[in-house]
């Protein structure tokens, strides 16, 4: 009989340890703006380019992207064309 009370007194810690918890939560947004906030003035410097900027590692694989897919575009027509000979 004792054991079933201690179970059900057990849910109110969860409950308690929830509330330190929205206060971390709230904390952890904060890091990220701080880290928006370089990104700005970079965007500011090239504002042709703010994708490129808020996201860097991006324009390389962009660059490294754009090699393959010019030499897929000239291997495609002699792909098409060597599965068009044997058929």
């Amino acid at each position: 009989m004792p054991l079933p009370p201690s179970i059900s007194s057990s849910p109110a810690p969860p409950i308690r340890t929830s509330l330190p918890l929205s206060p971390l939560s709230l904390s952890l947004p904060l890091p990220p703006r701080m880290t928006s906030s370089p990104l700005p003035p970079n965007s500011l410097s090239l504002p042709s380019l703010p994708s490129m900027v808020s996201l860097p590692p991006l324009p390389r694989m962009m660059s490294f992207l754009f090699v393959p897919f010019s030499v897929l575009a000239e291997l495609l027509p002699l792909i098409t064309a060597i599965g068009s000979c044997p058929s």
